[in-house]
């Protein structure tokens, strides 16, 4: 062994020993993990040809693990209750633990070519070695080094803010309020339980009513829209440990820091009293640990599960699933899978950097995971389903909101994925780059309505995000009258996620910020029957509530897709913006075109937008999506005869050009909007707040709005999406398109709740629920949220 070269690792070296850098093979696969003994990267039995081609590092530490799962402490007492779990969370003390392994590890040196394994004995290895060897099997994995850093292993939905209200205004001689017996006070209500004390005046009303049936009658609300008391304390709550508080303007559960004061004020004396009710977090605890998470339902039905190559699921790492969605719908384009799976071995071999450091090499291994078929097997259940850890640590690095926890925008990391395939299509063989695939270019005609001046732009895009026009007349459907399931928009599907805390539960006293999402059956404790489920912003939203038995499907506003693509190319009229003809604010004229159509089409329905107060919301509307869509009367024309073309020209001097006020951009960033778009509309509206924020809602110059939390602007971040004009690609030739798949979302914010990924797939829907996949027999193309369309050739 004393030929064989190898650098002990120091403290704080990087090792790769949990899975193949090159795939998705694990110690616990046959024949184990190859850790190379001088750069630490671990690779499977089929890749050590490619790791000793690429650096002539011979010489490995084989690691084999064998699990075996472990009975949970109560499991051989039948009449012990199960433990109980007491905190939202995933993976932590008191939380969802994954399930427990008694763990054995077979540690030996190999070299290549025999690769014969060598046990660990100094007589044999020598002491320097052996040493290196201790060394990497001690030292910490780089993925789970990764993963404590961004805290990705964990999910803990017990954090509250302080509340704003700590100085409470609360009347003078206040009801007394008496340890128990205690009954909703509004008119005929005869609730004894999910009562809520109001903390300004001592009222006691009911909550809300819960998902899944029971709950109030809404009387706390009620209470707090009349008199604007904005915090109540969950009475059955109330123990030396706290209370469940809802502050009703912030719109959560909310910490109280003065809550032992403000309870005294009524004679509650919070160091005697004793918790009687479930929290609102224990509630939701057993709303989510009822469903079937291992079946994936759609109104009440069974869906069988595929597998097999392109039908591997991704293993959800906590409030991953807009990842998994989005790369699940990207698998399906063909230059995707021309480049970074055909060519994933050219990838690979041509590798300059670490492995894991290369974006190429790790989406490569993401896309063959997905498409081998290795890792997709009805008769291995450790065969069902990747985990792109690796890959979403790497593209997530320097990125500080993607590297959080936090649920994500699917249409903002679509971007970002975008613009990190751009940054590096260098790295890869390919006459065009795979944005090309989906990018395309906008008309925009700009008329000045004072000087009748033109001028035209175009500019790229990658996605059409499609504000929607809730002033469009609109038709509620009801589902049960519709026979022609083509036309009947289907109620919100039971897709149901692994990342339990992520189903939005309705809060006791006064629910969540947006609007609803409807779910049909899965839950164990609504018996046989389906039942609809909903999320509503508030009492006045018209949705249905679930008591129990059966509750028919519920109707919405529904706005056709077609409807919206024409609002978006109809005239717009912008008041009080600078022209750029004149210098000066008046009134202008904007019209959008396509000026190509992309191979595929990514299409994203602005659902997300502000409530009044600024409170970010999610339209509770239907899309009627066709499963044909023709675009062609969407082409623009470019100048007419007789128009006069000007481009928009900005003076040299830059002491000229007029700036957009900091505070001014603060305010609206806090609000959501991105920072590019503020500036831009603050520049146009010349530092008008109002207007400004106007300009962004509902239109602009150069685009269409951020809308707020959930969605971008027309244009926003065109300059990081595309490199310069001189290098940009399109791809033209008909508007014909047909829906190939689409993006769901449950839940009231695009920043919480779950993302579902449904395929179509020669003439089957496929859903795809993180590491589940199924055959989809009713896919819900009403509530989708991003919808992909691939253009249909005239040949066909």
């Amino acid at each position: 062994m004393d030929e064989i070269a190898y650098v002990a690792p120091e403290r704080g070296s990087t090792i790769y020993k949990d899975e193949c850098v090159f795939c998705f093979d694990s110690p616990e696969f046959e024949h184990g993990l190859y850790i190379c003994l001088v750069c630490h990267v671990g690779v499977c039995r089929n890749h050590v040809v490619m790791h000793v081609t690429r650096t002539d590092h011979v010489g490995y530490l084989n690691l084999i693990r064998e699990k075996k799962l472990l009975l949970d402490d109560n499991d051989d007492d039948d009449a012990a209750p199960p433990k109980q779990i007491t905190k939202l969370a995933i993976g932590v003390e008191s939380g969802f633990l994954e399930k427990r392994y008694e763990v054995r590890e077979r540690w030996a040196v190999s070299v290549y070519p025999e690769l014969e394994l060598v046990p660990l004995f100094e007589s044999t290895l020598g002491p320097g070695l052996l040493y290196c060897c201790k060394a990497i099997m001690e030292a910490e994995s780089a993925y789970r080094l990764l993963e404590v850093q961004s805290q990705a292993g964990t999910w803990d939905g017990t954090m509250l803010k302080n509340t704003i209200h700590t100085n409470l205004f609360q009347v003078d001689n206040p009801p007394k309020i008496p340890p128990s017996g205690w009954r909703c006070q509004a008119e005929g209500c005869d609730k004894i339980d999910n009562l809520w004390l109001n903390l300004t005046d001592g009222m006691i009303f009911c909550g809300r009513k819960l998902w899944g049936g029971g709950g109030g009658n809404n009387h706390s609300m009620d209470h707090y829209c009349k008199t604007g008391y904005p915090l109540s304390v969950k009475l059955g709550t109330i123990s030396s440990n706290g209370a469940d508080v809802f502050s009703y303007d912030e719109d959560d559960l909310v910490n109280d820091p003065q809550l032992e004061k403000h309870l005294k004020h009524f004679g509650i004396d919070l160091a005697v009293m004793e918790k009687t009710e479930k929290s609102m977090i224990e509630l939701e605890l057993d709303f989510n640990q009822k469903w079937e998470f291992h079946e994936i339902q759609e109104e009440g039905n069974k869906l069988t599960p595929v597998y097999g190559p392109g039908y591997t699921g991704m293993v959800n790492m906590g409030n991953s699933c807009y990842l998994n969605s989005v790369i699940q719908a990207l698998v399906i384009i063909p230059d995707i899978v021309r480049v970074y799976w055909d060519g994933a071995d050219r990838i690979f071999q041509n590798c300059s950097l670490v492995p894991c450091d290369d974006f190429n090499v790790q989406f490569a291994k993401v896309v063959s995971g997905l498409l081998s078929g290795r890792y997709s097997r009805a008769d291995m259940e450790d065969r069902r389903g990747i985990r792109p850890a690796a890959f979403r640590l790497l593209i997530n690095r320097g990125n500080a909101e993607f590297a959080s926890n936090r649920q994500q925008d699917v249409e903002e990391f679509m971007r970002y994925l975008f613009e990190r395939l751009e940054q590096n299509k260098r790295g890869i063989d390919c006459v065009e780059d795979v944005v090309s695939t989906w990018r395309f270019s906008l008309e925009e005609k700009l008329t000045c309505l004072e000087s009748g001046n033109v001028s035209y732009k175009q500019r790229p895009e990658v996605i059409l995000s499609l504000p929607v026009p809730l002033g469009l007349e609109q038709e509620q459907i009801d589902p049960t009258t519709l026979e022609n399931d083509e036309n009947r928009p289907p109620s919100v599907v039971g897709i149901l996620p692994d990342e339990p805390a992520q189903l939005a539960l309705m809060n006791g006293a006064g629910g969540v910020a947006g609007a609803g999402v409807d779910s049909s059956g899965g839950g164990s404790g609504a018996g046989n029957d389906a039942a609809e489920i909903v999320v509503t912003s508030s009492s006045n939203s018209g949705t249905a509530t679930v008591e129990t038995g059966v509750i028919g499907p519920k109707l919405r506003p529904t706005v056709s897709l077609m409807n919206c693509l024409k609002a978006l190319v109809e005239p717009e009229l912008l008041d009080n913006t600078k022209s750029p003809f004149t210098g000066r604010i008046s009134a202008m004229e904007k019209q959008l075109h396509f000026n190509t159509f992309p191979d595929w089409l990514w299409i994203q329905m602005k659902k997300f937008t502000f409530a009044p107060d600024w409170r970010p919301l999610k339209l509770d509307v239907s899309i009627a999506v066709p499963d044909l869509l023709d675009m062609n009367e969407f082409r623009g024309s470019g100048p007419h005869v007789g128009k006069l073309k000007m481009e928009y020209t900005k003076d040299s001097d830059d002491e000229q050009q007029p700036s957009a006020k900091p505070e001014l951009v603060s305010q609206l960033i806090d609000m959501g909007f991105a920072e590019s778009d503020v500036r831009t509309a603050l520049i146009e509206t010349a530092n008008n707040l109002e207007i400004a924020v106007q300009w962004l809602l509902s239109g602009g110059v150069d685009g269409q709005g951020s809308g707020g939390a959930g969605g971008s602007s027309f244009n926003s971040r065109l300059s990081n999406d595309v490199p310069s004009s001189t290098e940009v690609q399109f791809r033209d030739g008909n508007g014909l398109y047909r829906l190939r798949g689409f993006i769901s979302h449950i839940g009231s914010s695009a920043h919480t709740g779950h993302y579902v990924c449904h395929l179509l797939k020669g003439d089957q829907w496929i859903i795809y629920n993180d590491e589940k996949v199924a055959l989809s027999e009713k896919p819900p193309k009403d509530l989708g949220y991003v919808f992909l369309y691939e253009r249909i050739s005239t040949t066909d």
